[in-house]
């Protein structure tokens, strides 16, 4: 594991995991838990994926399933007295922007303008991000990246997740502003007047 951010250990990004949970205190979607915990620059996307599935197993974490829905997350009671015990080893800037990052995140989700992105490796150590902007069931826009490594598709993630809306209004007003002067363009000298 990279050597810098808080997490040191697989210890350290449980702990991290249990507190979003705990701050949430509500059943969230894996990417919340992805989006709050990332923040720490030393936390790998698969090695977090499996620390989550990890928790699931030893009962810290439940996982609820809903056919046709994304599977949602809480803390157990044996989560909780997990974090109790070890609240201490989590400094407290890093519970702080991870609790900011969980409930900004889960905000959205809840409002029904979801982001949901994802990094899965392809061929010849390469990687793909998938970064999409929900409107309920819709999808309103879908970006695909081919990264080099799984750390950049991270970042590529983490940053859609923050300005996500903003690129598709920016990328909307473009489109748009190419319309409006194509039309211009075509109108007659008397229109323009």
């Amino acid at each position: 594991m990279a050597q810098k951010g808080y997490v040191r250990t697989e210890m350290d990004m449980k702990l991290l995991v249990l507190y979003v949970l705990h701050s949430i205190r509500d059943a969230i979607p894996l990417d919340v838990i992805i989006y709050a915990v990332t923040t720490d620059p030393a936390v790998p996307y698969m090695s977090l994926i499996e620390c989550v599935g990890q928790l699931v197993d030893t009962q810290h974490v439940r996982r609820f399933r809903e056919e046709g829905q994304a599977d949602l997350y809480c803390i157990s009671p044996l989560g909780e007295e997990t974090l109790s015990a070890c609240m201490d080893e989590i400094r407290p800037s890093v519970r702080e922007k991870a609790a900011l990052a969980a409930e900004i995140s889960w905000r959205q989700y809840r409002a029904g303008s979801g982001v949901v992105t994802s990094t899965e490796k392809v061929a010849d150590g390469k990687y793909i991000t998938t970064m999409s902007l929900m409107d309920g069931d819709d999808t309103l826009m879908e970006v695909k990246m081919l990264c080099i490594r799984e750390d950049q598709g991270t970042i590529f993630e983490n940053n859609f997740r923050q300005g996500g809306s903003k690129l598709y209004n920016a990328i909307l007003h473009d489109l748009l502003d190419d319309y409006r002067e194509e039309r211009d363009l075509s109108a007659s000298p008397k229109d323009k007047k």
